[in-house]
Order: C-alpha cells, then structure tokens, then sequence
C-alpha cells in the first residue's frame, strides 16, 4: 500500500515537472522565432535601427521577466500568462514596425539625385 501510494505522488510530481517545463519550452521558441523575425527585418530593410533598438529592449524586458518569474523556484500560472501577453504585445508590435511605412533604402530607391531610377515617360 506504501509503494502504491508513493508511486502515485512521484507520477503526480513527474506529470507537474513535465507540463511546467513544456509551458516554459513554449515560451522560449517564441522568444526565438521573435528574435528570427527581428533579424529578417534588419536583412530585408523593413526596420530601421532605432525600430530595432526598441525591438530588442522589448524583447530584454521580457527576458528578465522570465528570468525573475523563476528565480523564486516556481513558474506558477499568473506569471506565465503576464509572459505570454508580454510576448503577444511584442509581437504584434514587431508585425507593425516592419510594415510600417519606413525603410532603410527609401531615399537610395525614390531619391530625386538617384541616377538608376525607372524614367516615367
């Protein structure tokens, strides 16, 4: 009975560890994908250095949080969520930076002096 009822709590504790450690895995590959997204950006020339600047103290923001969340030993629910809302608002804010109407090339593209412009006859 002893063996029975030890068995059950180490799977109970098990199955926590497991879930608490997958929750946290899904917030380390958005962290990634945003990072990926950023550095898209920056090669495609949709964000500019100050957008990126700001981009990036975001994503640090969002860094320590998690890494204050756990430092007391547990991840509960409530600051799990605050993460995921944080990294829902840097999202949507890196979709709006880079399809906003600033470029890097403007002024080479547009530019009155660019001698490579198409003629419009």
């Amino acid at each position: 009975m002893k063996k029975m009822i030890l068995l059950t709590i180490m799977a109970i504790t098990f199955g926590f560890l497991v879930t608490n450690t997958a929750r946290a895995g899904v917030i380390d590959d958005r962290m990634h994908k945003q990072r990926w997204r950023i550095k898209q950006g920056i090669k495609s020339g949709e964000l500019v250095r100050f957008e990126v600047k700001i981009l990036k103290q975001e994503q640090r923001r969002i860094k320590m949080a998690k890494r204050f969340a756990k430092s007391d030993g547990r991840f509960t629910r409530k600051e799990r969520r605050r993460i995921l809302k944080m990294q829902d608002h840097a999202s949507r804010h890196i979709y709006r930076l880079k399809h906003n109407h600033i470029r890097r090339h403007w002024r080479d593209q547009y530019s009155y002096w660019n001698k490579n412009k198409p003629r419009i006859y």
